[in-house]
């Protein structure tokens, strides 16, 4: 990766917590896995109700991008940062070994964490305002005071901490 901020020195560090993350995430998956495998769920085996499925989908994004959001800024507390949350701000520079200190019930909700540690700012030029990408995640990392949901920028908004990406800024400033 080619970026000042980028230390090859932590990319061990990084693959050891990696490791130790997948061991501890996996139990819980197992579990849950096992849970929907025996019926106790309500997973889509089909979309035969697509309309209620997309409510429910769009309904799950919603929440889960607000939860997030709040828990996302409480870990940022001084006491829950120190003991809980620094480990993940380690990496100012986003890479793709850091995708493990996160959890992985949920397929789209780890494709997405996976995203935003990419380091790959292409989102949609028109998409740029509402949907957080890798390029806001990666001034969290740099500012800590801002950008902490998961998928949209709505909560951010909301509480006064949205940051518009720098990335996004050099581009424009390119350009002209």
């Amino acid at each position: 990766m080619n970026h000042s901020l980028f230390l090859k020195v932590k990319i061990q560090q990084a693959i050891k917590v990696t490791f130790q993350n997948i061991s501890f995430m996996s139990l819980p998956t197992i579990i849950i896995f096992m849970l929907e495998f025996h019926g106790y769920s309500k997973l889509y085996d089909s979309t035969e109700h697509l309309i209620q499925f997309l409510k429910e989908f769009i309904t799950f994004l919603f929440f889960t991008d607000m939860f997030i959001y709040f828990i996302h800024r409480g870990l940022h507390h001084r006491f829950l940062y120190k003991h809980l949350h620094k480990i993940h701000h380690r990496w100012i520079i986003q890479h793709l070994l850091q995708v493990m200190h996160f959890n992985g019930f949920f397929i789209f909700v780890n494709f997405w964490t996976v995203s935003i540690h990419d380091g790959n700012y292409s989102v949609l030029k028109y998409l740029q305002p509402i949907i957080n990408g890798a390029a806001h995640h990666n001034d969290h990392h740099q500012f800590y005071k801002y950008n902490y949901r998961q998928f949209f920028t709505l909560w951010d908004r909301l509480m006064n901490t949205f940051h518009s990406p720098h990335v996004y800024s050099e581009k424009k400033k390119n350009i002209n």
